[in-house]
């Protein structure tokens, strides 16, 4: 019965239904994501704030993490575009000093930017400890591809 593709029990059955039932509930769990975003992108008064924080807050949820941002690259430097879950106090310090990529930078989001390849806290020291002072386990920076 294996030949035909027929599974050789009813474990591996139940197995197969169990990694589809998965795969289906992720494949549905990102298509909502998706309808959020372009729900308010859909709105009559267009507002650019509110569908970066819905982006954010959909990739935070994806990703099952804690919080998010996204910065705005200009003029070589990237600028606080929309975060979720953090500080005032971060949000207001970020505002006031923008971040400029760099090889050496001391943040995880200046050394992606720079890089333009997904960088994590692992690879930067100074940011370990910068995270520890936000409480954050493991910040992932994926920038965004752009053609040059």
């Amino acid at each position: 019965m294996k030949e035909l593709g027929v599974p050789g029990s009813l474990i591996e059955l139940e197995q197969k239904v169990a990694l589809l039932t998965q795969e289906l509930d992720e494949t549905r769990e990102q298509q909502a994501a998706a309808a959020d975003v372009l729900r308010v992108i859909s709105r009559s008064a267009f507002d650019l704030d509110a569908v970066l924080t819905a982006l954010t807050q959909t990739a935070i949820r994806l990703c099952e993490a804690s919080r998010g941002v996204i910065w705005l690259s200009r003029n070589g430097q990237l600028f606080l575009a929309a975060h979720v879950n953090y500080p005032d106090e971060w949000v207001a310090y970020v505002r006031a000093n923008p971040i400029t990529p760099a090889a050496d930078a001391v943040t995880t989001s200046g050394r992606a930017a720079f890089a333009g390849e997904v960088f994590t806290l692992r690879m930067c020291r100074a940011t370990r400890a910068a995270a520890r002072l936000l409480a954050i386990s493991s910040p992932t920076m994926v920038p965004r591809s752009q053609s040059r």
